[in-house]
């Protein structure tokens, strides 16, 4: 138990003197180490020497500079600036560039930073990690050579500091909804206007540079922005600072709100688009906050560990003596290695280039929930006086429910990592989802099944149905609000090892084997999907007619199968693709503007079609036209569903 473990020196030789003269002999013999506490699975042998001493440089300077201040700052709920520029004087900011005045160390390296700075406190690890991670590498990974020369060395010695803007009044773990948008400014030739409003944005007060996304007005799509304060015009930019905070009160954390914002093109990042850009510069944070939340954590463990040896109840022992008390330590400590040791592991492959993006979420989500959920067990051992700033508990216990919010929370993170054989992913919009589907060599022609959450106004959605036409390489399923990245034959191979006979697999269709091996991609989502495949599936391979409303629609199989889906998942929107053929199916109300505006879209696209399937129909209500139709269905609501055809 940890109990042993907080033992002296002295008590473990008295001990060790009672010992029989020969397992003496044998323990002086064999040298064995001894058991660290602060370390408790020896992540330091994992360290490189300059790594170490990168580390000792930043915890001494957290000790001796942050530590002394950081009580007041949370009480007053003020960030000094000149935080960032001390930083810099060290070589802390931007550390893992290599040039542009930056220190060009290993991914390990940066997160050690980070855990040091976030030990004292996460907020001030907030606003490092903005300007470092978030400004400096999105600029570094997206901008032009002179956008680098021209930022990257003063944001490195901390003369520029920066924010970045992604999140939206509206629109937070969905940014792909975001509102913001720049068009060609109406007077100044090689500009942008750039208008809308982000919020929780870390640093935006005080930001010399803002890294803004917004989307491209004439084409919808979502593009970086430099905006440089001293040349926005008054009343352009806004800034506000967002106050009475319950945690990050050592941060300063605020809107942007531009109106017409002039910023020149030259300040745009010329060749990212889409969320692929934010999404980089998130990836790079968040696996500095898997490392930064577990040093407020080994602090936490730190204070509760002096806490309990020195409080003492009960005709006077400590609390440290009590199994309830060393438990929620040993808790602690063994979540805390871990953790160090799985952001190490990372971080490693990171600079091999191995590291995925789900590797990512799943450290910082796993990281972030233990270091949240730790922390308020130890508060418990703080009893009443956990309530008081001066034992630091409840501070880390306020900042860690932050951290396990911001970039990204972790139930969104949560659908990342890969619990199936054929892994689950996030999509946004259908359009989104749409690009990150395979389209290489080798992947064209398969037929695939996408069925797709939506997301913004109807205009959006019917831009999406046809950008999603347009693709005639789809490989990819695309499931609600999850994606299972994995081609056809693949999918086909588990549903048919885990459910299916060989013999059956010979009988199906290519529609039926669709949603076979979908049903099995959302098993873990859905315990009754399989179920119900083989509810409607008969021996011979075909789909049974479904006999009432309940049970769903009749109708061509391709629309049976893609309504099923849609019902056992509750989805919003199937796309079925087999033998070169779409069937869309939207599941909105006749008279929805929604439908009409996204039908329209589709009969417009007929020209990216390989073919057509049908006839467009809305309960009682069908739509046709002379260039196009397209096979569309919906599962009944009130009324009995009857083919147009």
């Amino acid at each position: 138990m940890l109990r042993h473990a907080l033992r002296t020196v002295a008590r473990s030789s008295a001990r060790a003197s009672t010992w029989p003269v020969a397992a003496r002999s044998f323990a002086s013999a064999s040298n064995t180490p001894r058991f660290n506490w602060q370390d408790p699975l020896a992540s330091r042998n994992l360290l490189t020497e300059e790594e170490l001493a990168i580390q000792e440089t930043a915890e001494r300077y957290c000790q001796e500079r942050l530590l002394p201040r950081v009580l007041q700052a949370y009480r007053d709920e003020y960030y000094d600036p000149k935080i960032l520029q001390e930083m810099g004087e060290l070589g802390l900011l931007g550390a893992n560039i290599e040039g542009y005045g930056c220190a060009g160390v290993s991914s390990v390296a940066g997160s050690l930073i980070t855990r040091a700075v976030e030990r004292v406190d996460s907020g001030y690890r907030s606003g490092m990690s903005v300007q470092s991670s978030l400004v400096m590498g999105g600029i570094f990974e997206f901008g032009t050579e002179e956008q680098k020369e021209k930022f990257l060395p003063d944001m490195a010695k901390g003369k520029l500091l920066g924010a970045f803007g992604l999140t939206e009044p509206n629109h937070g773990s969905d940014p792909g909804s975001m509102e913001s948008f720049a068009k060609p400014h109406p007077t100044k030739k090689g500009f942008y206007s750039l208008s809308g409003s982000k919020t929780w944005i870390t640093n935006s007060p005080i930001a010399d540079v803002l890294l803004v996304w917004a989307k491209l007005q004439e084409t919808g799509k979502i593009r970086g922005f430099l905006i440089e304060r001293k040349d926005c015009p008054p009343g352009s930019l806004e800034t506000p600072a967002i106050k009475d905070k319950n945690g990050l009160r050592a941060s300063i954390t605020g809107m942007i709100q531009m109106d017409e914002c002039p910023v020149p093109e030259a300040n745009m990042f010329p060749e990212v688009e889409g969320l692929k850009g934010p999404f980089s510069c998130l990836n790079s944070a968040r696996y500095g906050i898997s490392m930064g939340v577990m040093g407020a954590l080994e602090d936490s463990i730190a204070r509760a560990r002096t806490y309990a040896l020195e409080r003492k109840q009960f005709k006077g022992n400590p609390l440290a003596r009590y199994q309830l008390i060393q438990k929620k330590l040993a808790d602690a400590a063994t979540d805390a290695s871990y953790g160090v040791l799985a952001s190490i592991q990372v971080g490693r492959l990171k600079d091999e280039g191995k590291a995925t993006p789900e590797m990512i979420s799943m450290v910082k989500r796993q990281n972030c929930d233990t270091a949240l959920r730790n922390a308020r067990i130890l508060q418990e051992i703080f009893g009443g006086n956990a309530v008081s700033d001066e034992y630091a508990i409840g501070r880390h216990v306020a900042n860690l429910f932050v951290t396990q919010t911001y970039e990204g929370q972790s139930d969104i993170h949560s659908l990342f990592p890969p619990s199936l054989p054929i892994g689950l992913g996030l999509g946004t919009n259908l359009s989104d989802i749409m690009r990150r589907s395979y389209s290489g060599p080798g992947h064209h022609g398969h037929p695939g099944l996408c069925l797709a959450g939506w997301t913004g106004a109807p205009k959006r959605k019917a831009q999406a149905i046809d950008e999603a036409m347009s693709n005639r390489t789809l490989s990819t399923f695309a499931l609600g609000d999850l994606m299972a990245r994995t081609t056809l034959r693949r999918a086909e191979r588990h549903a048919t090892r885990l459910s299916v006979s060989r013999k059956m697999e010979n009988k199906m269709n290519e529609s039926s084997r669709c949603f076979m091996a979908v049903s099995h991609a959302l098993a873990v989502t859905s315990s009754s999907a399989l179920t119900l495949a083989r509810k409607y599936m008969q021996d011979d391979g075909s789909w049974r007619l479904p006999r009432n409303r309940n049970d769903g629609i009749a109708g061509r199989p391709e629309w049976r199968t893609a309504m099923i889906a849609r019902r056992v998942f509750s989805l919003q929107a199937v796309f079925l693709q087999a033998d070169s053929k779409y069937s869309v199916f939207l599941p909105w109300p006749a008279h929805s503007p929604s439908a009409s505006s996204a039908v329209t879209a589709v009969v417009q696209s007929d020209a990216k079609l390989c073919s057509v399937m049908g006839v467009v129909v809305f309960g009682d209500r069908s739509y046709s036209t002379e260039e196009a139709s397209v096979g569309l269905s919906m599962e009944a609501q009130r009324r009995s569903w009857q083919p147009a055809c």
